[in-house]
């Protein structure tokens, strides 16, 4: 799972992954996204900040964060999905002091007036 703030990052990374061919899918955008992403159907789950609970899958062995959430609270949910059935897992947090610039947004506004 990936995690990201907002539903309109999560469409854009899950975008450009599709761009590179590797399969993802937005958590929220259909009723089959989680059990696609069980099933393997698709490699990447893309999730905003209304999806780190209720999540229910046992067998996941990292999460990615491309964003720090805003509480502990979101951090623990976001984290807690790892580890499951006595199995190991890892979290990966991709930080930067800054507020973060969302690598994979194509601005179409003019230069100089997108603040993504």
């Amino acid at each position: 799972i990936v995690y990201v703030r907002t539903r309109k990052e999560a469409d854009g990374l899950s975008k450009a992954l599709h761009a590179k061919g590797v399969s993802s899918i937005v958590h929220g955008s259909s009723r089959r996204a989680v059990e696609d992403f069980r099933s393997r159907k698709v490699r990447f789950l893309v999730a905003s900040d209304g999806a780190e609970r209720g999540l229910d899958i046992p067998y996941l062995d990292y999460v990615v964060l491309l964003s720090v959430p805003e509480s502990t609270h979101k951090f623990v949910h976001r984290v807690g999905r790892i580890g499951r059935n006595n199995r190991p897992g890892k979290a990966f947090v991709l930080a930067y002091p800054n507020k973060e610039k969302v690598w994979y947004h194509t601005c179409r506004k003019g230069r100089g007036t997108c603040r993504n």
